[in-house]
């Protein structure tokens, strides 16, 4: 980026300076303090890379658990991609050197997404030059040493493609492009229509949209909570004119109506002003109120613009508060919004090329204030003449790196995260408790494009139906407000709850197992946005399928099981000892739910509680279903082909449980920062947390497809952990915000939570929990959710208590 010469200077209206932290590659800042501390970094590795980069992005391409670094190179005309060696929880990231692959001239932008459907993340760059996109198709073998990339592909786009977003602009399961042209002053749309499993194709089919003054980077997130990804375009404006014209964003809401139109469809661009020469642009909830918020870059002015969403959810027109302007360090570029220091609020880290540094600022901002604060500014060095700049945790320590692009040097540093996060323990407030007819399952869910996190109740016994609340907790309220409840027919005993938007419209719909009527049911979300003032409209839902399983369904889970981007059901059923899977007919999307013939596998002995995840990094969501009859976990490895059907499961483990520990939960998380899910199990009879730790193997050379192996340890007396009596329900989440998933566990037999904190070193196969903490509940609670309820950046806990008839609210302190 040229630096410009500003023949007029204008001050922003409203300037922030804060005090900057220490130059040096290792800062403690000044005032950053957090959950745990000041933000720091470790001194950073810096990895030789492709001439000239000019961005950086990070994704795990190898799929060996650890995020792997892309860089285009700008006088390279080509991108170079770095594998991540680095070991679990060291101090020291390590990189393997740069494979380049040519692209086309001056590569100046990159984003990554699953393009196919494989499981694989596929890149694309600009190419300001040579007026190209080029589509690289990731081939990596699972686990392999070696990254590598299909021959590019590449689209003709003219008038200078500078930025680049992948996401999916039209509901079909498939991330879709859109690509900033400079010169031309137009944002262009590619809708993808790849066949799952094949090479990555986009149709030809382009809507453009006119932006501001040369633009040079988009964003893509969800601007008015319709659930549909709305796009921001960074322009530069032109700082040398006669006459300056100081940069902007301009913001497209997405209106889409039928999913899978094969086109986009957004309104006429409105444009913001920002500072002079806007050259990056990021979405984040800076004030916690629900909405994404704007931070940019303004290269000339030396400043950050904050913007904060007002928009009304479900609008078509965007609104936003005036610009607030921070000082930076010389000429800001690239921008990335993470929780780096573990309070609960996103951070905004940006890399200036004029003082070879980047800069994170603190987060202070009350929740749902109308403006941004910003406690500090962290100064980090860097190589020089950074611009580009990635977060992820290349350690697996929990804590979200930094990445930096430093165009000058042509190197990559990678600064490590030393920030000292998380509190040592964890406090809530006494139980606020809600009737409740027979409450069996809870959810803390966004039902209404709020942005707040509403109460769903599975309701058994007499009611059997779905019972839903809208969240009127105020912003940062330390006791919880919900509306009166609304009631939703579903099949008799339902026990278990899972969302999915199952016609494309952006909504959660909701899915009850109803172990008595040995059904699925699939409510859809009618409900409508809340408008700017009161009444807010009440829950709407309707019965869109009753899918027929096999006797006794007691658990369910929606994700996509074949890689087409639609979301399948599975259901643990008892009586036949069998998990029911449903593959969505992609044939009859969107629309009314439509399911392909089911297919049962069989399991152990009385399945009560099933959970899908990617257990063997290979790209396929696998499950687990938990048996209380034979006191055993099975795993079923997912050898589906990318858009196949039916679906194809193979039983490849089966881990031993304690003798009569009779499993009644179970859920998956990285317990380990390993990169494999580990799977948690509730033991009724024996009153105890078991983890397993996944210790698949990660390394193979075969080309894809491939079918790895998954192996876990069985439970040994040194992975079960204390919990109260009769534990039923299960929960994991970051309860004190040091980046590691902790447990949260419902207690029948004597109506508590205890909640557990991961105190496991990253990288070790030996899990650690501090001794629990029980926390009062209902009587009988037998399930548990997590949520931040009064939106303060805190995780909140929702308990199910069968026996007293209430649901009991505990919010974090």
């Amino acid at each position: 980026m040229k630096a410009w010469t500003i023949p007029v200077a204008i001050a922003p209206a409203l300037l922030f300076l804060l005090p900057g932290g220490c130059g040096s590659a290792s800062s403690s800042g000044s005032g950053a303090s957090g959950s745990g501390g000041a933000v720091t970094f470790s001194t950073p590795t810096s990895n030789v890379t492709v001439g000239n980069p000019y961005a950086v992005a990070a994704s795990d391409f190898n799929l060996d658990g650890k995020p792997d670094l892309l860089a285009p190179g700008l006088s390279g005309n080509s991108i170079g991609y770095h594998r991540n060696t680095t070991t679990t929880g060291v101090a020291t990231a390590s990189f393997a050197a740069y494979v380049s692959l040519g692209t086309g001239a001056e590569p100046r932008a990159c984003d990554i997404a699953d393009l196919n459907g494989d499981g694989r993340p596929d890149a694309v760059v600009c190419n300001a030059a040579s007026n190209t996109v080029s589509i690289l198709e990731n081939n990596t073998s699972p686990g392999a040493a070696a990254i590598s990339f299909a021959a590019p592909v590449n689209i003709a786009l003219a008038n200078t493609p500078q930025g680049v977003v992948l996401t999916d602009i039209n509901g079909d399961g498939k991330p879709d492009m859109a690509v900033a042209r400079t010169a031309a002053d137009t944002l262009t749309v590619f809708t993808n229509s790849t066949t799952p499993g094949s090479a990555p194709i986009f149709d030809g089919t382009v809507d453009s949209f006119g932006t501001g003054l040369k633009p040079v980077a988009v964003a893509a997130g969800d601007l008015n909570n319709d659930g549909k990804p709305d796009l921001v375009t960074a322009n530069m404006g032109d700082a040398l004119a006669a006459t300056p014209v100081a940069g902007s964003v301009t913001v497209f809401i997405n209106t889409y109506a039928a999913a899978g139109n094969n086109q986009a469809d957004f309104t006429a661009g409105v444009s913001f002003a920002a500072g002079y020469t806007t050259v990056a642009v990021a979405m984040t909830d800076l004030n916690l109120d629900g909405l994404l918020d704007l931070a940019v870059s303004n290269y000339d002015s030396d400043t950050i613009s904050f913007f904060i969403n007002k928009t009304t959810p479900g609008a078509t027109a965007p609104s936003f508060a005036a610009a607030v302007h921070y000082a930076t360090r010389a000429r800001p570029w690239g921008l990335v919004c993470r929780d780096f220091n573990g309070d609960g609020r996103m951070d905004v880290a940006v890399a200036t090329a004029g003082s070879s540094s980047f800069s994170v600022f603190v987060n202070s901002t009350a929740p749902g204030a109308s403006a941004p604060t910003f406690s500090a500014r962290v100064d980090v060095g860097t190589g020089t003449g950074p611009n580009g700049i990635a977060a992820a945790d290349f350690n697996g320590d929990g804590r979200p790196d930094v990445a930096v692009s430093n165009y000058n040097s042509s190197t990559l540093t990678v600064h490590l995260n030393t920030t000292a996060m998380g509190a040592s323990s964890v406090d809530f407030a006494s139980a606020v408790n809600v009737n409740q007819a027979t409450p069996r399952a809870v959810a803390l869910r966004d039902i209404n494009g709020s942005g707040h996190a509403d109460l769903v109740v599975a309701a058994a016994g007499t009611s059997d139906d779905a019972e839903v609340r809208l969240n009127e907790t105020a912003a940062g309220a330390g006791s919880p407000t919900f509306g009166s409840v609304e009631n939703f027919g579903v099949g008799d005993e339902p026990l278990s709850l899972a969302f999915g938007d199952f016609n494309a419209d952006g909504k959660p719909d909701l899915i009850t197992a109803d172990a008595s009527g040995n059904t699925l049911t699939i409510l859809q979300n009618g409900t409508a946005f809340p408008p700017a003032s009161p009444p807010i409209p009440a829950p709407a839902f309707s019965i869109a399928a009753s899918l027929a399983t096999d006797p006794s369904p007691r658990s369910v889970v929606a994700a996509d099981l074949n890689g087409d981007g639609k979301p399948d059901l599975a259901a643990a059923c008892a009586t036949n000892d069998t998990v029911s899977v449903f593959l969505r007919d992609a044939s009859g999307w969107p629309g009314t739910a439509n399911f392909l013939a089911r297919l049962d596998l069989g399991v152990g002995d009385s399945p009560v509680s099933i959970c899908a995840a990617d257990f063997n990094r290979d790209g396929r969501i696998d499950l687990a279903a938990a048996h209380a009859g034979d006191h055993t976990v099975k795993i079923l490895r997912n050898e589906t082909a990318p858009g196949g059907s039916p679906a194809v499961f193979t039983d490849v483990d089966t881990i031993a449980l304690p003798a009569g520990s009779q499993p009644s939960a179970m859920a998956a998380a990285d317990l380990n920062g390993d990169g494999y899910p580990d799977l948690v199990v509730a033991l009724a009879s024996t009153s105890k947390a078991c983890v397993l730790t996944n210790r698949t193997p990660g390394q193979i050379t075969q080309p894809p497809p491939v079918t790895l192996p998954i192996a876990f340890d069985d439970a040994v007396l040194s992975e079960l952990f204390d919990t109260g009596l009769t534990p039923l329900g299960l929960a994991i989440a970051d309860l004190n915000r040091d980046g590691k998933p902790d447990l949260a566990v419902a207690n029948s037999g004597d109506g508590t939570i205890s909640m557990l904190l991961n105190e496991t070193t990253p990288g070790s196969s030996a899990p650690a929990f501090a001794s629990k903490v029980d926390f009062a509940a209902g009587s009988g609670a037998r399930a548990v959710a997590i949520g931040d309820i009064n939106r303060d950046g805190k995780p909140d806990v929702a308990a199910a208590n069968e026996n007293g008839g209430t649901v009991s609210l505990l919010m974090a302190e």
